[in-house]
């Protein structure tokens, strides 16, 4: 298998802490054809002299600036990548020794598989971890209304797919979600599939959750309205199916600011939530949790 190269594009601001974990897991996988390339934000931390002490050849260490937009930094490893399928690993997550191996088999077994993503668990603070599965949905309406299904740090993919998709998006108004919106675009035009082993960890930690909860649902909102709008000949069932999923994201924006305290913010996304859904008990949840 080593004549498949696999580039591993690994995007880092302010992580010395905790980067040679992600790194140390890849050096330690059992198929060795990779290649690591670590794009780095012009990091103020060790995050420079922490890569610096490995001498593996495969790795490649890059600062470019990305202007807070990480997408910009993962299209430049895409473009930097010499190999046939490109993996991503944020810096604070890791991966277990088989995860390579385990693909490229899925690979070589399925070579019309464009996109694969395995399943994870979440290591929490504390100490304690979840494994979480994947999927089900893959094909792009089923991602359009029922959300988001893959993990970036457990996506593989083919290059030409990433490339035919024009990368992730860096436009401004859609920081935070780019990756929902490479995932619907490869949808339209690939083959996705899910491989259900835990092949990897992602790291639930204080600096992994935005702090604009607001933002990131306009955000999401705005990937969302740009795909609908592209829909051609939209029955009555998308309209409703849509009215359904907007309903879940300004619920699940009144959740999320109930959990940070912000109650005086939550009333309005659960009330318009139940105003778009009347249906939802979750929306009636929300709103009653808002009210008192």
């Amino acid at each position: 298998m080593s004549e498949v190269l696999i580039s591993v594009v690994m995007p880092t601001y302010n992580f010395g802490h905790l980067i040679s974990r992600a790194i140390d897991s890849v050096i330690q996988q059992k198929y060795g054809g990779w290649e690591l390339i670590i794009i780095d934000n012009f990091s103020s931390d060790n995050t420079e002299q922490v890569v610096s002490e490995y001498k593996d050849h495969r790795i490649r260490y890059l600062k470019f600036a990305n202007n807070g937009v990480i997408a910009a930094s993962r299209n430049k490893g895409i473009e930097l990548a010499c190999g046939k399928f490109v993996a991503f690993l944020d810096s604070d997550d890791l991966w277990y020794p088989s995860k390579l191996e385990k693909v490229i088999l899925y690979f070589k077994a399925h070579p019309d598989c464009d996109f694969l993503c395995h399943d994870e668990n979440l290591l929490y603070e504390d100490g304690h971890s979840k494994a979480i599965r994947y999927g089900p949905w893959k094909k792009y309406k089923e991602l359009l209304y029922c959300g988001n299904s893959f993990s970036t740090s457990a996506v593989v993919a083919k290059k030409n797919i990433l490339t035919l998709c024009d990368c992730f998006s860096t436009d401004l108004d859609e920081v935070g979600v780019e990756d929902y919106d490479l995932w619907l675009k490869i949808s339209r035009v690939g083959r996705m599939e899910f491989l259900h082993e835990v092949l990897g960890a992602y790291y639930i930690h204080e600096g992994a959750f935005s702090s604009k909860v607001e933002r990131l649902y306009s955000h999401l909102l705005n990937v969302l309205m740009r795909h609908y709008s592209e829909i051609e000949s939209k029955s009555w069932l998308d309209s409703l199916r849509m009215r359904i999923r907007l309903a879940e994201i300004l619920r699940q924006t009144a959740r999320d600011l109930l959990k940070k305290g912000e109650k005086s913010a939550a009333l309005p996304y659960s009330k318009k939530a139940l105003l778009t859904n009347p249906f939802s008990f979750k929306a009636i949840y929300t709103f009653c949790s808002a009210i008192l």
